[in-house]
């Protein structure tokens, strides 16, 4: 298993520890919900396999960087808040994108082996309030991809909840572009910059299969 795991160890853990009590019951003030003694097996893995930064900073997991050693994450700190590179063992931190606020903001993407895509939403009750990015591991360079766009009275037009895909340097997602949640599906090329609206209805959501197919 990656080390980089761990992390995602952790959040199976806390799931588990803060289901829902059943109906009727109350917090205690002075006790958790549902808590329970972790066993050897348990306190093995939470001693051992969890990277380190995610002690001290709170991090998102997004996608995996397929070289066994990192991993692309949201991160909220004091020091910095956006979209990272974490390498695993040693907690190193490479910032791709700073969030301009982040108490209001998160990510959700994807990585192809060397693009990372993501939709970056601004307001946790408000997705579709966001804008697409790409970060090219071997430039290093940012883009954006598309944004979400207002109707006449001033408020985003609705788009499905779904972060946007990428596989084979094709990336996809769906934007709201009209009322009774009409949207667009597009199909980004990462190496030419061909933006290409491949559907104008009422799509759910999109996501890549290979040889740049878009589901």
């Amino acid at each position: 298993m990656p080390r980089f795991a761990g992390v995602l160890v952790l959040a199976a853990a806390l799931v588990q520890a803060g289901a829902a009590a059943p109906a009727g019951t109350r917090a205690h003030p002075d006790r958790p919900w549902c808590k329970a003694p972790t066993n050897a097996a348990w306190r093995r893995v939470l001693s051992h396999h969890i990277v380190g930064l995610s002690r001290t900073t709170s991090t998102v997991p997004l996608a995996v960087a397929r070289d066994g050693r990192s991993f692309f994450a949201e991160v909220h700190s004091a020091e910095f808040s956006g979209v990272a590179r974490i390498e695993a063992r040693t907690g190193a931190l490479t910032r791709i994108k700073t969030f301009s606020d982040p108490k209001f903001t998160d990510a959700w993407g994807a990585f192809d082996g060397r693009w990372l895509v993501w939709n970056e939403y601004h307001g946790f009750d408000n997705f579709n309030d966001f804008k697409t990015w790409a970060w090219d591991t071997q430039t290093r360079a940012l883009s954006q991809l598309g944004a979400a766009t207002r109707g006449p009275d001033g408020q985003f037009w609705e788009s499905p909840w779904r972060g946007a895909d990428v596989r084979g340097g094709i990336a996809t997602w769906v934007q709201g572009v009209g009322p009774d949640q009409l949207g667009e599906v597009h199909a980004f090329d990462l190496r030419t910059g061909r933006d290409l609206v491949v559907r104008h209805g009422h799509p759910g959501g999109a996501f890549m299969l290979d040889q740049h197919i878009v589901i």
